[in-house]
């Protein structure tokens, strides 16, 4: 403890904030592939389509490099692990911008995309290639996503230990490293928030200067969500005495919502004259009856939120804290249970230092943050959910990022016991453990896109990488013909510890049954890792599946699986294979026409076997 107490003297959060943010920041921006932001390509062609001059239209027209780019790694598509070295080779490559392509762009005003419009403008004017072009978009909003909370740490009189744990939080940088649009509503929510509590805490008068800061960030908040409206109800928050009058607080209200209504209303119509809609909507929605319902049945409305969080309430925190790709990398459960309790102490320790509320302060931050989120659950129904749905769709914990700052403003006001010497240890103790649920976040994302089946790694159900995706079918749509020859078929591991491979026998024309010689062989080393010889009956179709010792640095090398016919040529059995060339990694030679055998092989994998294996 006494370690602890004195690295604490020397501690300044928000400078441990800026290093770790930035760190973590940079890592998120290189190695999270294209697109593996959820709407990113939608995200990034608004971009485009901004800084070209075209501001109003779904349509944009960008360069088919960027298309291509966006869809090569997307793992909807995507059927193979990033080999990191090809990946991080993108950035050496030039780009041709002869061919043109359009795309579907999202319709969110600029004032969500500024520091990414700046950093594409600079990479535009420095002319890099595509790779980098998009890299400084991402980066330019980590930029100003970190000032941003940096200024928030290093002035906020209040909460400074709670907001560090909330602002370092892997989804928070996550998003801040990308082109979502959330990055920005997030950011400004959170500048509107802190100046809620300077204006609590002052004891001036409200200045012009104050008055326009409140006036900017709400209309800018109104261009971003249309939740946010909410945020100006907090100024009932500021006492009264900080103005000339009560009338003069009312105005003082009233001009943000009018500043917000009017801009909101400006982007409106700018947008729908060019005949678009500034909302994404799901299928088979239905906004105006949804809309009408809610209003007609307000208890119902009541049941839907409960069961819609009663069903989901796990999912919503834990992609509030951090759930990667298109919904697709989660990072294991013993991390967000790490990240809560770093959470937890950070809120005790905030209490030491008690945020004066006022009973009605109290419940004016309490109502506006439970607005907010009902506020956005209803949004989602409305624009989101099919009707007659007993449940929401679509909504997401990082929707509600940019409203839990007031939630932390009002647990540093509750009553604590004191802590005494105890209270360096809360700072201590969440300087390192931010950094730790940092580097398992960008673990988990490493995992996923560059290591096979590294998604699973933590898992304590399954020990075992099954590759290549796409090619495990029980019903091959072509046989390869007679088995009168060898087929080979080469692949690239795509994880260590190869221990298993395989092939579909599909059921054929003839009669004659037999044997074959398997091979499999490293082509690299030009040594055979298995062989053996096994019988191959008639059949309705089945697997073929043999083991060995696992090798344990099999990721990445190249190997050729030989299945020939013994001595007699064979027609009672045949191999599976599909046309298409759906494993571009390796080829299927021996058959007359293109395509790739249907096989997969197996890696032993995750935690718990590599513990076994160093206790062995």
């Amino acid at each position: 403890m006494t370690a602890i107490a004195n690295i604490n003297r020397h501690i300044r959060l928000e400078n441990v904030f800026a290093v770790i943010a930035l760190t973590f920041g940079i890592l998120f921006a290189v190695f999270t592939p294209p697109n593996e932001v959820p709407d990113e390509n939608r995200h990034f062609a608004r971009v485009y389509g901004d800084i070209t001059g075209n501001f109003v239209s779904p349509n944009v027209t960008i360069p088919a490099s960027f298309v291509e780019m966006l869809s090569e790694y997307h793992f909807r598509q995507q059927v193979h692990t990033i080999n990191y070295v090809t990946f991080l080779a993108g950035y050496a490559d030039r780009d041709d911008h002869v061919e043109q392509s359009v795309q579907l762009a999202a319709m969110y005003s600029p004032i969500l995309y500024l520091p990414q419009l700046a950093g594409v403008a600079l990479g535009m004017l420095v002319r890099v290639n595509d790779r980098w072009l998009f890299l400084l978009g991402r980066i330019a909003g980590m930029i100003i996503y970190v000032f941003t909370c940096y200024f928030i740490l290093k002035t906020t009189p209040v909460a400074k230990r709670s907001l560090f744990v909330l602002f370092s939080m892997p989804m928070a940088v996550f998003l801040a490293a990308s082109y979502s649009a959330d990055m920005m509503q997030i950011v400004l929510s959170f500048l509107y928030l802190h100046r809620i509590v300077i204006g609590i805490k002052s004891s001036n008068k409200i200045t012009r200067k104050e008055w326009s800061v409140f006036l900017l960030l709400s209309i800018l908040l109104a261009l971003t969500k249309p939740v946010s409206v909410l945020l100006p109800l907090l100024s009932l928050a500021i006492p009264e005495a900080r103005f000339r009058s009560k009338r003069n607080k009312i105005q003082f209200i009233v001009s943000q919502f009018v500043g917000m209504i009017v801009f909101s209303l400006a982007l409106w119509v700018v947008t729908t004259s060019a005949g678009n809609g500034l909302v994404k909507t799901g299928m088979n929605v239905k906004p105006f009856e949804q809309l009408l319902y809610i209003l007609l049945n307000p208890l119902a409305t009541i049941v839907l939120i409960f069961n819609s969080i009663n069903q989901y309430g796990q999912f919503y925190i834990n992609s509030f804290i951090g759930w990667f790709g298109w919904l697709t990398a989660p990072m294991p459960d013993f991390v967000y249970f790490l990240f809560l309790i770093g959470l937890s102490l950070a809120i005790l320790g905030d209490m030491q230092n008690r945020f004066a509320l006022t009973k009605g302060q109290k419940i004016i931050f309490l109502s506006v943050f439970l607005l907010y989120i009902v506020g956005m659950m209803i949004s989602m129904y409305i624009y989101w959910t099919p009707p007659a749905n007993s449940i929401i769709e679509g909504v997401q914990g990082r929707y509600f990022i940019p409203i839990v700052p007031l939630l932390l403003y009002h647990a540093a006001s509750l009553r604590r016991p004191e802590w005494g010497r105890l209270d360096r240890l809360f700072t201590g103790s969440v300087s390192v453990i931010v950094p730790v649920v940092l580097a398992f976040s960008f673990q988990t994302i490493y995992l996923k896109y560059f290591v096979g089946c590294g998604e699973n790694y933590y898992s304590v159900t399954s020990e075992t990488c099954v590759r290549p995706l796409g090619l495990q079918t029980d019903k091959p749509e072509k046989k390869v013909g007679k088995l009168d020859r060898p087929f080979t078929q080469t692949f690239i591991a795509e994880c260590n510890n190869l221990s298993e491979i395989a092939f579909f026998l599909a059921p054929y024309w003839g009669n004659d049954v037999g044997y074959l010689d398997i091979q499999l062989r490293d082509l690299a080393a030009e040594t055979v890792v298995f062989q053996k010889k096994t019988f191959a009956p008639k059949t309705n179709g089945k697997w073929k599946e043999f083991s060995f010792p696992p090798l344990s640095d099999s990721s990445n090398r190249q190997y050729s699986l030989t299945i020939a016919p013994d001595e007699d040529a064979i027609s009672g059995a045949t191999l599976g294979f599909i046309s298409a060339d759906v494993y571009p990694q390796g080829e299927l030679l021996g058959s007359y026409l293109p395509g790739d055998l249907v096989f997969k092989y197996t890696c032993r994998t995750g935690f718990l076997y590599d513990l076994r294996k160093i206790g062995r």
